[in-house]
């Protein structure tokens, strides 16, 4: 998966239906794309560098808390 398009044929073909998982991996890829767009227009307007390994980082962490939040009543083992 190196391509966003790549990523939501794969997502598309691979994980439907209301599973948990799979809506964990939806959720992972939108917060992933939402985030770098947060990062570049920071980079674009605000001349501010982020780096990789924040982006990760801030990924991480907000689709955990989305799922702690959402998905309460699953177990999720990453």
């Amino acid at each position: 998966m190196c391509t966003i398009d790549c990523s939501i044929k794969w997502i598309l073909k691979e994980h439907r239906g209301g599973r948990s998982i799979c809506r964990a991996i939806r959720l992972a890829l939108c917060y992933t794309v939402y985030t770098i767009c947060l990062a570049r227009n920071a980079w674009t307007h605000d001349s501010e560098e982020v780096s990789p390994d924040s982006i990760i980082t801030k990924v991480k962490l907000g689709t955990y808390r989305v799922l702690l939040r959402s998905f309460s009543h699953c177990r999720f083992d990453f």
